[in-house]
């Protein structure tokens, strides 16, 4: 590549100019006497509006992305909380099944408010026919990040059955209580 150095205008205070003569295309592009090309100057900023309009495109995807992440992880830990605290409140009201079904729900429905579930987030407390099984059922709503989507709420619910079973043993039944919630299930015996 023939580079050589031609004053822009003569008397004039204005830098050098480099001319660069490409090999065999017979092209020149003139270049500044820092090395910067005259020509690349002006399509950079054709490059950096392509760039803004990229990301004025993805910002907004990457952001709203990391909301649904956000409310995705919001929802989940309040199920679990709300699984787990009714879990143990129902648990709680089957000590007096089957001999007292309702001191079994007002336990039940005491417990879940000690572990943090709402009067109003209750929505059933139910005794078995057979006095054996007691189930509780809870819906809480949650506050979105996305509301800015339209999405303003999301709705959770949880469901625990506990069955009291008669276990047979040497000298008699013990109390078995076995609780299911949601595929898992635990079992207490008591004497």
């Amino acid at each position: 590549m023939l580079c050589r150095i031609v004053p822009w205008s003569a008397g004039s205070r204005q830098p050098c100019v480099v001319k660069v003569v490409g090999p065999g295309a017979g092209t020149c592009d003139e270049m500044d006497a820092g090395g910067d090309s005259i020509k690349m100057k002006a399509k950079i900023p054709h490059r950096r509006r392509r760039i803004a309009v990229i990301l004025t495109l993805a910002i907004p995807a990457l952001i709203g992305s990391i909301a649904f992440g956000t409310d995705i992880a919001v929802l989940y830990m309040n199920w679990a909380q709300l699984q787990k605290s009714m879990n143990m409140a129902v648990v709680a009201g089957a000590v007096y099944l089957p001999s007292d079904p309702s001191r079994a729900i007002s336990t039940a429905r005491s417990y879940a408010r000690i572990c943090g579930i709402r009067n109003e987030e209750i929505v059933a407390t139910l005794v078995g026919p057979d006095r054996r099984t007691i189930s509780m059922t809870v819906t809480r709503r949650i506050r979105l990040i996305t509301r800015f989507l339209g999405l303003r709420l999301g709705n959770i619910a949880a469901n625990s059955t506990v069955v009291v079973q008669a276990i047979p043993t040497g000298d008699g039944y013990k109390a078995d209580r076995s609780s299911a919630s949601r595929g898992g299930s635990d079992r207490v015996a008591a004497a």
